[in-house]
């Protein structure tokens, strides 16, 4: 069923609870979140982040965000991705410029300021 969440976003309902998920990687795939893009597949943090920040960056002239606009935006939506998990991704795994064994995974995000993120 095709539904639009406050941000005019439009979206289908993941069906698949935590249970059903066996592929590596499942603990971390949000399945009841509506920001799903279809019915067969959940989205993973990185993606429900990239999804919120892009609508953020939009938000702002200098179309920066904060970690903490990402954590309400998705708590808003209903994620079920823990706080610190979103935190972890935004400023190391994410972020192009981060420090530490992890940083810079995914070159999605850059640290343009002291807490604030833009995307790349």
């Amino acid at each position: 069923m095709l539904d639009q969440n406050e941000y005019g976003v439009s979206f289908l309902s993941c069906r698949k609870t935590k249970h059903d998920l066996t592929a590596r990687g499942a603990e971390q795939s949000s399945c009841n979140d509506p920001l799903s893009l279809s019915e067969n597949r959940c989205m993973t943090c990185r993606e429900e982040i990239l999804v919120v920040a892009r609508i953020l960056s939009r938000q702002h002239a200098d179309n920066t965000f904060s970690i903490q606009d990402i954590v309400a935006a998705m708590r808003a939506r209903g994620t079920t991705h823990l706080d610190t998990t979103i935190r972890r991704h935004v400023s190391t795994q994410m972020c192009v410029n981060a420090a530490g064994p992890e940083a810079g995974k995914y070159k999605d995000l850059e640290r343009v300021s002291r807490g604030r993120f833009r995307l790349l």
